[in-house]
C-alpha cells in the first residue's frame, strides 16, 4: 500500500479522529461526535476565549454536558501540560448557542480516542506498550520548543510502519520535524504545517519515534503518530536514511479528503 494513503487511512483503523473546532455547526445544531464507544475526548484551544469555549458544550447520551473550556483545562496534574481524557460511555454530541460566523474563527481542535485506547493505554508517557499502537502530542501556543521523544515497543523479526498526521498552524519559518530513529538509520519528515492534515509514514519501526519544533513558540501544533507490526519475516529488517518535506500535491490531496469528510459527518 502506498505510505501516503495508509497515513491518512490510520485514523480511522485505530477508531481516532482530530476535528478542527471551526468546521462545528452553530445555531443549537447536535454535531454528532461519531466513534466506537467507549471513546475519550481532549481539547486543546489555548488561543481560543474561555467566554466562547464555555458556551460550547460535549452533552452525553444521559443528558450531562460539559464545556470545551472545562475539557481544554483538564490535565492531568495542575502543573502539568497533559490532557486529562474525558470518557464518553454510549454517544455524545456538540452543541452551542454561538453562530457559524463565530465558530469559524474558533482554532482549536478536538481529538477522539479509540476504544482500544481507552482499554490498554498503550501510550504511557514516552512508551509504548503496544505493537500497533497511536497516540496524540499537543504542542501549544506560547510553549517553547522542544524535542519529544517515544519509546517504541518493537519486535525486530517482524515488519512495520511509522506514521504521523501533523496539523499546525505555525507562523513564517516554523517547522516541525517527526521520524523514527534506530540506531545510525533513520526515516524524517519536516514540514510548515497548516490547517489541513498533513500526512507522513515509513516503512520501519525504529527503537524511538521523535517531534521536535523550530522557530514554533507562538504557534500550535498536533501530532497523532503510529506504529503498525507487520509480518514475521523471521530476520531483522534493515532501512535507510531518508529526509522528506511536505509538497504542494499532498496539501491539495488532504483538502479534497477533509472537504469529503465533512460533508457527510454535517
Amino acid at each position: 500500500m502506498n505510505f501516503v494513503v495508509f497515513s491518512l487511512l490510520i485514523s480511522v483503523a485505530f477508531g481516532q479522529q482530530l476535528l478542527s473546532l471551526r468546521y462545528f455547526k452553530g445555531g443549537n445544531v447536535k454535531n454528532p461526535l461519531n466513534a466506537d464507544a467507549p471513546y475519550g475526548i481532549y481539547v486543546s484551544a489555548r488561543s481560543d476565549a474561555a467566554n466562547l469555549l464555555s458556551n460550547i458544550y460535549v452533552v452525553n447520551a444521559d443528558g450531562t454536558q460539559i464545556s470545551l473550556n472545562e475539557l481544554r483545562l483538564r490535565t492531568v496534574l495542575p502543573t502539568s501540560g497533559e490532557l486529562q481524557v474525558y470518557t464518553v460511555e454510549k454517544s455524545a454530541y456538540l452543541t452551542t448557542t454561538l453562530g457559524d460566523q463565530v465558530m469559524s474563527i474558533l482554532q482549536g481542535v478536538m481529538f477522539l480516542s479509540s476504544t482500544s485506547q481507552l482499554k490498554n493505554n498503550s501510550i504511557d508517557g514516552t512508551t509504548t506498550n503496544a505493537y500497533t499502537t497511536t497516540g496524540f502530542y499537543m504542542k501549544e501556543h506560547g510553549k517553547n520548543d522542544s524535542t519529544v521523544t517515544v519509546n517504541t515497543l518493537r519486535d525486530a523479526r517482524f515488519t512495520g510502519v511509522t506514521g504521523a498526521n501533523i496539523v499546525g498552524p505555525l507562523p513564517a519559518g516554523g517547522k516541525v520535524k517527526v521520524g523514527e530513529y534506530d540506531g545510525d538509520s533513520h526515516h524524517e519528515f519536516s514540514s510548515t504545517p497548516n490547517d489541513f492534515i498533513m500526512p507522513w509514514s515509513a516503512p520501519a519501526i525504529g527503537q524511538t519515534f521523535q517531534i521536535s519544533s523550530s522557530n514554533g513558540a507562538a504557534g500550535q501544533f498536533y501530532v497523532q503518530y503510529f506504529v503498525q507490526q507487520g509480518t514475521n519475516t523471521g530476520t531483522t529488517p534493515r532501512h535507510v536514511e531518508t529526509t522528506t518535506s511536505s509538497s504542494g500535491t499532498v496539501s491539495i490531496s488532504i483538502l479534497v479528503i477533509l472537504a469529503l469528510d465533512f460533508c457527510c459527518a454535517f
